[in-house]
């Protein structure tokens, strides 16, 4: 199952620069389990503000501990690779309908495990 919308550029820029707030960040996240077309394109955003992370003299300079400076040296080592990445595995024992991860996760359970309330009316 692949979504049929998509969140825009600038949501998943931000997703990859990780300034989202909790709730977008949730729902990009999920998004991005069930859809390959989006999980490359932050897979290449990532890359790119790795790069130029890497890339920069004035992040290096400033950098208050070896530890950053690590950090660094290892992006450097990273391959930039274009194919999306794999999609995630199922949970067969999931039921109808999947509740992708992080969802899944976030909730704590299968949905049947939910207790469930009402909120408003639709009358």
């Amino acid at each position: 199952m692949s979504p049929s919308h998509h969140p825009g550029d600038d949501v998943l820029l931000a997703y990859a620069a990780g300034t989202c707030e909790e709730p977008v960040s949730l729902l990009v996240a999920t998004h991005l389990a069930l859809c390959p077309r989006c999980r490359a394109e932050v897979a290449r955003l990532e890359a790119v503000g790795g790069a130029l992370l890497a890339s920069s003299a004035a992040a290096a300079e400033s950098a208050a501990d070896a530890g950053l400076d690590r950090v660094l040296a290892r992006l450097e080592d990273v391959e930039i690779n274009d194919a999306p990445a794999p999609a995630p595995v199922l949970d067969p024992a999931e039921p109808r309908p999947v509740v992708p991860e992080p969802l899944r996760s976030y909730l704590g359970g299968p949905l049947s495990a939910l207790k469930w309330k009402r909120f408003g009316s639709l009358a």
